[in-house]
């Protein structure tokens, strides 16, 4: 045993312990779901999935290679350019095509909730991007994830470790949820500010809308001085943009 792993910890194979799941459901009258998911649902890095369209309506845009069923609970896997880090956990019913994988684990083995984890670690997308076959659309072959092999602590362990990446998962989409909602609301105190001021009473009708009575709009190029081209020094510099001086003629600003 390697030293720097612990005595309880065993070496296995993904396929060992995960299970490739080929739910085929070719024929839409037998689909009771009303979801599917493709490789652009999936955002790189993500453990958990939550996008999806709606099936009905989008019919004649899903493929015949879209007969697998997946189920609450399994893991999706793009296999598919493999660097792109396309993998994640679902908590509904729906269909994907079959170049991604629905993964289920062994459960006496290795929990399903810290799947998602594994797929997403260093070593595991190393394998994965050194055993992909082609060059302009990267593959995996099941038998390519497979064959990964990983260190795989007791039932018990992985528990208290589950717990603890769930915990800081849930905090990045608490804090992710909370820019979100902050990035609108200062969106919105911006379009306020700058059409309507602070104090205001009066206004009147303008190119921009509403605005302050005593405001003016005049065009930006008025009030801008030494416009020129943007300009990048080389390919490898820092770039930085400037105004570009006809981009100017038909941008409005308002004044106190």
């Amino acid at each position: 045993m390697n030293k720097n792993v612990p005595d309880d910890w065993k070496f296995v194979k993904f396929g060992e312990v995960v299970q490739h799941v080929k739910d085929r459901f070719p024929n839409r009258d037998e689909w009771t779901f009303d979801r599917f998911i493709n490789g652009g649902h999936i955002d790189s890095g993500q453990i958990r999935i939550t996008k999806s369209s709606p099936i009905k309506g989008n019919e004649e845009t899903i493929g015949s290679a879209f007969h697998m069923r997946f189920k609450p609970g399994h893991v999706l896997y793009v296999s598919r350019r493999a660097y792109l880090r396309k993998g994640g956990i679902v908590d509904f019913e729906g269909i994907c095509s079959n170049v991604t994988f629905v993964l289920q684990a062994d459960e006496t083995k290795l929990l399903q909730s810290l799947l998602p984890f594994i797929i997403q670690t260093e070593a595991f997308v190393k394998h994965t991007v050194d055993n992909s076959h082609g060059s302009t659309n990267p593959f995996l072959n099941w038998k390519d994830i497979e064959s990964y092999k990983m260190i795989l602590p007791p039932l018990e362990k992985q528990k208290k470790i589950s717990e603890i990446l769930w915990s800081i998962e849930d905090n990045i989409q608490k804090t992710e949820k909370l820019i979100e909602t902050t990035e609108k609301l200062k969106q919105e105190l911006l379009n306020e500010l700058l059409t309507k001021g602070i104090g205001h009473t009066r206004f009147k009708d303008s190119e921009l809308g509403r605005i302050p009575e005593e405001w003016e709009v005049v065009e930006l190029g008025d009030y801008s001085k030494d416009i020129r081209y943007g300009y990048t020094d080389s390919a490898s510099a820092v770039s930085y943009t400037h105004l570009r001086a006809h981009e100017t003629d038909s941008y409005l600003v308002c004044r106190l």
